[in-house]
């Protein structure tokens, strides 16, 4: 049996320029711990090569420290004569003239690809088996068909690809988020008993049980506060000539998770309580109000109580207020505040979707101005 542990988009030195510190510096810290725990479990899993496809760092030229930082990694696994296999991302790409992966010598255990096509895999012993690995450092300004190589070479063994890729992308998603787009059927046409595959931070398994079955272990950390559920990479099993068996192992300092409150009926007191229950140091919750409360829902004041309960917080007030009884009620009000509502109130009755939303946030932050202002 062959053992070959698959990751890719740890994404080392992110920024996290919207979570304000010290969260931001504290996952760039998970970070960092994360790679040695890949470490760790490539060695207590006997693993005899890892992969990483694609987005090791989240710039092309990372700082000195997280240079030093991947190579004593892999320096680490070089004792442990485990060899590892390399292929740029998006964000890491050779491309860039400053790229790390052209100004700096790794240890001999080490192979990168650096061709926009594969040439020639790269083939190496494990045991009494031979592996043959196909990859590429995509670069559309250099070569517009990067598959056009990428197939299956006529050789015995165990044939490997690595891409950084989209597979069968959506419509809805931004240019940006389509790099390298590709179809499930042009991985099984490659022929490969599996395809290594980076850049989606999510876990997803392609050609299940074929030629080019094909797996996006995702990001094993999350790098972004709608990035749930549990993190991870691929433990790869070779028992014969074909496609492996892939073990999940789930890993990461961190979780995210959406936590959905109808609010009707509640109050900011309430909504406080109710998140009290679910606190947890070490996530990373996205909030989400909904329904249509019977009073003002202070937001502002539901974020700063919530806050310090969870490692990083993300609020987003979808509460419904415009037909709210409280609102209707306060329209008849002969003052400031009564004219305030009716105003907005007649807005929204012929307002589209996207004006709908402005007209509730406004109607929200100007209640509780007023309510401020009429304390105070």
């Amino acid at each position: 049996m062959i053992r070959v542990l698959h990751t890719a988009d740890l994404h080392l030195g992110r920024a996290f320029t919207s979570w304000g510190e010290p969260a931001a510096e504290l996952h760039r810290a998970d970070l960092r711990r994360t790679l040695e725990r890949i470490g760790r479990i490539a060695v207590e899993q006997a693993a005899q090569l890892v992969l990483v496809a694609g987005d090791l760092f989240d710039v092309h030229h990372p700082t000195t420290d997280l240079v030093a930082l991947a190579q004593s990694w892999l320096g680490n696994l070089a004792t442990h004569r485990i060899p590892v296999v390399i292929i740029p991302g998006n964000h890491d790409s050779y491309w860039y003239q400053r790229s790390v992966y052209r100004e700096t010598v790794f240890p001999e255990n080490t192979h990168i690809f650096i061709e926009p096509i594969c040439r020639q895999p790269f083939s190496l012993r494990l045991g009494e088996r031979d592996l043959s690995i196909y990859g590429i450092a995509h670069d559309h300004t250099r070569e517009r068909q990067p598959l056009r190589s990428f197939r299956r070479r006529d050789s015995p063994g165990i044939h490997i690809g690595m891409l950084h890729a989209t597979i069968n992308p959506s419509p809805s998603l931004s240019t940006a988020e389509r790099y390298l787009p590709l179809s499930s059927a042009e991985l099984a046409a490659t022929g490969l008993d599996y395809i290594a595959l980076g850049h989606i931070h999510r876990h997803h398994v392609y050609n299940e049980g074929r030629a080019g079955h094909a797996s996006q272990p995702g990001s094993p950390e999350p790098l972004a506060i709608d990035e749930f559920g549990p993190r991870s990479v691929n433990l790869l099993r070779f028992d014969v000539d074909g496609p492996p068996r892939i073990e999940r192992i789930e890993i990461g300092e961190r979780r995210a998770r959406r936590i959905e409150i109808d609010c009707t009926g509640l109050e900011t007191a309430t909504i406080i309580e109710q998140l009290q229950r679910q606190s947890d140091p070490r996530l990373i919750a996205e909030v989400v109000l909904t329904g249509t409360p019977d009073d003002i829902i202070n937001s502002d004041a539901i974020s700063g109580a919530a806050a310090p309960m969870f490692f990083h917080l993300t609020l987003r007030d979808r509460t419904e207020v415009a037909n709210a009884a409280f609102a209707r009620a306060i329209e008849h009000e002969k003052t400031i505040r009564g004219a305030f509502v009716r105003t907005l109130r007649a807005r929204a009755e012929t307002a589209s979707a996207d004006e709908r939303a402005t007209i509730e946030l406004a109607l929200k932050r100007g209640l509780i101005a007023l309510h401020r202002r009429s304390v105070s």
